[in-house]
């Protein structure tokens, strides 16, 4: 077309072992003291094993707190694979999640041998949401007895309650 010679170049892609943590799936809000479920969105070419880290605003999050390690070994079949996490937020305000999956050189529930990753880099992922303080119920009254009832009440069902004068 036009006189335009057109080269073209054949680009070989060959990763016979690969692992990518697509995205991490958070709520865009949370009550504070509220337990969250992420969802880590990773993909292998092959069945592979290793070690899901998670960091919450750079912190270390323990996954396995009977194990010594921070992480918790997963198993991903070929294709897409979504593992959940429930996670409790520990501060308010913006928290930033980041996934990484460590390849391990071990060997399956099947009892086949798998060894590392072709391509480290996409190995993490990250997302964020944002985690309210923890609500109270205000109850304004001239003296905490008006509304004992009610108070002690709000305690047994775990909600947290404060008394204030009208003033």
């Amino acid at each position: 077309a036009a006189g335009v010679p057109v080269d073209v170049l054949p680009v070989e892609y060959d990763y016979p072992a690969a692992e990518i943590v697509e995205r991490v799936v958070a709520p865009a809000t949370v009550r504070g003291g509220e337990t969250i479920n992420l969802s880590v969105i990773a993909s292998a070419t092959r069945r592979t094993a290793g070690r899901l880290l998670l960091t919450e605003n750079g912190e270390p999050v323990d996954l396995d707190p009977e194990s010594g390690d921070l992480g918790t070994v997963v198993e991903l079949d070929p294709g897409k694979n979504v593992l959940s996490l429930p996670i409790d937020p520990r501060t308010p305000g913006p928290v930033t999640y980041e996934a990484v999956f460590e390849p391990l050189n071990v060997v399956t529930s099947t009892g086949e041998s798998v060894v590392g990753d072709s391509i480290p880099e996409n190995n993490r992922a990250s997302s964020v949401t944002f985690v309210g303080s923890e609500g109270w119920v205000m109850l304004v009254a001239d003296s905490e007895d008006e509304v004992a009832p009610l108070r002690d009440a709000m305690v047994r069902a775990d909600l947290s309650a404060r008394v204030l004068r009208p003033d």
